[in-house]
């Protein structure tokens, strides 16, 4: 099954929440739509009844194609640890499976991706070659290194 760890963001505050799904993003946001509209009172619902339902966009960050349900709930809380979006409710207590692997895809991911964006960092360069440089920078290499600590003390 192929997962997708999804940005859903506002575009009128810039407020952001991280997730993941197995079916198409435009469903995805659909079933997040028709919550915020029945009333449902999580950050991320409460925010679009607020903002306008219609004001958010979804984007994929990464896709995954693997049956292990555990590493793929495991990426998510790694890119919600370190992104920090202030609309998911809490990072879970994850296992260390798999993770040092994805976040070196990850990274690469980012170095070879046209579009140029540290989504680590919430970045956007103008260029690759300032995104690889970024990729050197001491921020981001702490995030990383933060983040790869956090899962060594497991």
């Amino acid at each position: 099954m192929i997962y997708k760890i999804y940005k859903l963001s506002c575009k009128c505050c810039n407020k952001f929440y991280i997730g993941q799904t197995g079916v198409n993003l435009f469903e995805r946001l659909y079933q997040h739509k028709r919550r915020a509209h029945n009333g449902s009172k999580t950050r991320l619902h409460t925010l679009m009844r607020n903002c306008g339902i219609n004001n958010f966009k979804i984007k994929t960050l990464w896709k995954l194609d693997i049956d292990d349900k555990v590493i793929v709930d495991d990426f998510e809380q790694m890119i919600i640890k370190l992104e920090k979006p202030e609309l998911n409710i809490a990072v879970r207590r994850v296992s260390e499976i798999g993770n040092k692997r994805y976040l070196q895809e990850y990274r690469e991911k980012m170095r070879r991706d046209g579009t140029h964006r540290c989504d680590i960092c919430n970045l956007n360069c103008i260029a690759r070659i300032h995104l690889i440089e970024h990729l050197k920078t001491t921020k981001h290499l702490n995030k990383e290194n933060e983040l790869l600590n956090y899962y060594s003390r497991l």
